[in-house]
């Protein structure tokens, strides 16, 4: 399954903190709730979160910029959609100049909150539409129907090959480690510690599968740690 994106709000007035917080619960997403810049940003270092919804006005300080200013000097990566009353061209040029992916003024409307949450997700390889499929570059694997496609081509594959790209492209911007991948694709040995031979046996089978379908060497050996599903 794909993973649940999380949301940091950093709003200090609590009806759109509120706003915010509901919409990310009706995509199924999980958010939290910071006042504080100091707060914001100890929630940031502490777990991961893929989208940050950062209010730029915070009281009489503009606190909201030099959080993502602060972002980007401690390399970490997240979606950044600052909300705010200051919201004329300039105002709004400025917000993005100073690192902001995305600029949406007060008052909003929730559908547009959310579209523009979405977007980003997008942006960050973390959403599709569809809870049942899953796409990496131009493959499209569909869990429901078990099918997998690349630009109108498809292939066949084993039950065991299917579970296995479903976790690869469940992790497709790293790296999913063997312990995980042998607990989801063979639950019945769960308690058994990995078996090499029959893990890279079945990886194997999937990357020459994937060639012939991509041309391309989709299925990446990660060292000391598993593999990783990367196609263009």
């Amino acid at each position: 399954m794909t993973e649940t994106i999380s949301v940091l709000v950093l709003e200090d007035e609590p009806e759109w903190a509120r706003t915010v917080e509901s919409v990310a619960a009706e995509l199924g997403w999980h958010s939290q709730h910071a006042t504080t810049v100091t707060a914001a940003r100890n929630a940031l270092l502490e777990q991961r979160f893929d989208i940050a919804v950062i209010d730029r006005l915070l009281g009489a300080t503009a606190g909201g910029l030099a959080l993502i200013e602060e972002l980007k000097r401690l390399e970490l990566t997240v979606m950044t959609l600052v909300v705010s009353q200051l919201s004329t061209t300039s105002e709004r040029i400025a917000g993005l100049d100073a690192g902001a992916d995305d600029y949406l003024g007060k008052p909003f409307e929730p559908d547009e909150l959310r579209a523009r949450l979405v977007a980003l997700a997008r942006r960050a390889g973390k959403f599709s539409p569809y809870p049942t499929v899953m796409l990496v570059g131009d493959l499209e694997v569909r869990r429901s129907a078990r099918t997998v496609a690349w630009r109108g081509q498809s292939v066949r594959l084993s039950d065991k090959q299917f579970d296995l790209l479903w976790v690869l492209a469940s992790h497709a911007d790293q790296s999913a480690s063997k312990e995980h991948i042998w607990r989801e694709v063979w639950p019945e040995f769960c308690r058994l510690t990995p078996q090499t031979n029959t893990l890279e046996v079945a990886v194997a089978r999937l990357r020459k599968a994937l060639k012939a379908l991509t041309g391309q060497n989709c299925i990446r050996s990660v060292r000391s740690r598993g593999y990783r599903l990367d196609v263009a």
